[in-house]
């Protein structure tokens, strides 16, 4: 909402993750955050998923909604998403940058040519599914 927006753009923390001169991400893997959203699509609507953490409990995982904000700016943010407005926060949310290893600084065994013994599999390989990254790991 534009509530959101301006609780976002008036927090202390905003934008205070995003790597790069003007706020970009500048990893291969990068995951914009709400923050990032907001400030390069101004008065445009951000999907939430709420998505259940399981069978037995009233927690909801609000999908979508990645951010670096500090717990009470993100509590605040959260009270102006409709349906929210009552909602409490059992855990911040948080930013996430990935890196990656060059696919030709490995061997076909996965084992890193610069460092005997060392091997990697996963997301780190530049894999972009996790089930890709898990079958790495077999």
């Amino acid at each position: 909402t534009s509530e959101t927006e301006r609780v976002m753009k008036e927090a202390k923390g905003f934008l205070n993750f995003e790597g790069g001169d003007m706020g970009e991400g500048v990893g291969p893997r990068y995951c914009p955050s709400l923050e990032m959203k907001v400030k390069r699509f101004p008065d445009r609507t951000h999907v939430v998923w709420l998505e259940p953490e399981g069978l037995d409990t009233d927690v909801v995982y609000p999908n979508g909604l990645s951010n670096t904000l500090d717990e009470p700016d993100q509590i605040e943010m959260l009270r102006t998403i409709p349906g929210l407005e009552n909602a409490k926060m059992l855990r911040p949310g948080y930013g996430v940058e990935y890196d990656y290893v060059d696919p030709r600084e490995l061997r076909w065994t996965l084992e890193t040519k610069r460092v005997g013994g060392l091997f990697f599999a996963g997301q780190i390989n530049g894999t972009t599914g996790y089930e890709e990254a898990a079958a790495q790991g077999l």
